[in-house]
């Protein structure tokens, strides 16, 4: 039996299955940010602001998402002119997912500077940084022209939401590649420590595939489906995915790693003092590296100091 909404399934479904995620998501960023605080980290204060930034940001977008998603699906159910003079809300979809995106990014970027200290570091970290504003800028030209264009015109800025979606897509594997490279440079003849770096780079990979998997889908849909809404729905909650992954790397840490405080994010404290470098004494053995090694499992961002492991060879 033929329904009254099937004609525009792939423009109703995905809208609705999008604002479940992005409610969903929302729920977990803010339990995961009541688990930040809670902690009471000693980190510098840019970072806890930026934690509250990126909670505001996807607040914010939850709100315009779901009135536009009200506007569409509820208040103009059964109207197909809905569908050709979209809410204002509805614009705003690239322009809060590039900007949360990108402030995310510019954490891993700093992350990578701070850890790799070399020349292919610095140079890796501008990159991200660059692609990164690029994309946001794309998602926030594209989303502003979208509101002053008629909808059967929205095919024509197809190069500038292409480029946010790629820009996105770019930074993230930049990310992960980078930081599977700095890990492989900590790895040395020590085996605890090299199994606890596996162990990283498995959990690198997982999170940054996150985010990557996300956006990389989202520009196949745009590309191969941009006259329906289906590449919406995970432009929906794209934002949340950072944020989230964000979150989920500051909490991965001991309540008493100083990772990201001040002192050691501006070179000011002695290596040795830095908990990746703490040697830890058990009765009837040796001096080992096993309390580094426990602290790099709890962190993927400890910045070094001016010494490395004991076994390092050279050198997110």
């Amino acid at each position: 039996m033929t329904r009254g909404g099937e004609p525009y399934l792939l423009l109703t479904g995905p809208l609705f299955i999008g604002s479940l995620f992005n409610w969903s998501l929302l729920g977990t960023l803010v339990i995961q940010t009541y688990v930040y605080y809670s902690s009471r980290y000693n980190d510098s204060k840019w970072i806890t602001g930026l934690v509250v930034a990126t909670l505001s940001l996807d607040i914010v977008q939850t709100v315009f998402a779901t009135h536009a998603i009200w506007q569409i699906l509820i208040l103009g159910w059964g109207n197909p002119a809905t569908f050709a003079e979209l809410p204002w809300t509805a614009y705003t979809f690239p322009v809060m997912s590039g900007t949360v995106a990108a402030l995310v990014q510019f954490f891993f970027s700093w992350r990578i500077w701070v850890l790799g200290r070399n020349k292919i570091a610095y140079i890796v970290a501008i990159v991200i940084d660059l692609v990164a504003v690029m994309q946001m800028v794309a998602g926030l030209v594209g989303g502003i022209q979208t509101a002053f264009i008629p909808i059967e015109k929205v095919g024509e800025l197809k190069p500038q939401f292409t480029v946010w979606l790629a820009g996105s897509f770019g930074a993230d594997v930049l990310i992960v590649v980078s930081m599977l490279w700095i890990l492989h440079q900590n790895k040395g003849g020590i085996a605890a420590t090299n199994g606890l770096i596996d162990r990283l780079t498995v959990r690198v990979v997982h999170s940054g595939a996150v985010t990557a998997v996300a956006a990389g889908v989202e520009l196949v849909l745009y590309i191969l489906l941009s006259t329906t809404f289906v590449h919406d729905t995970p432009a929906l909650f794209l934002g949340k995915l950072y944020s989230n992954v964000l979150l989920a790397n500051l909490n991965t840490r001991r309540r008493t790693d100083n990772t990201y405080s001040s002192r050691f994010m501006t070179g000011s404290a002695n290596s040795s003092d830095h908990p990746m470098f703490t040697v830890h004494r058990r009765p009837g053995l040796h001096s080992t590296l096993e309390g580094s090694a426990t602290q790099l499992q709890d962190t993927t961002g400890s910045a070094k100091g001016n010494s490395g492991f004991e076994s390092r060879k050279g050198g997110r």
